[in-house]
């Protein structure tokens, strides 16, 4: 990652799983200290919402789903 980067998105996860994080700064001089860690575990995705209904009605559409 840059020196610059603020930032990461790990999109390579697996649902269920926990993931542990740390991130350290280097230079031309070497690498600091880790950073305390920290973790997320991963969620399921929500399901396919189902029984999906149209309503037309004036100048509207009406959607409901269960």
């Amino acid at each position: 990652m840059p020196a610059s980067a603020t930032e990461f998105v790990d999109d390579d996860l697996t649902a269920g799983e926990t993931y542990h994080y740390a991130v350290a700064a280097e230079t031309a001089a070497g690498e600091g200290p880790m950073s305390p860690s920290v973790s997320a575990k991963a969620v399921d995705l929500p399901g396919i919402p189902g029984d999906l209904v149209a309503v037309a009605g004036e100048g509207r559409v009406d959607l409901t789903w269960s």
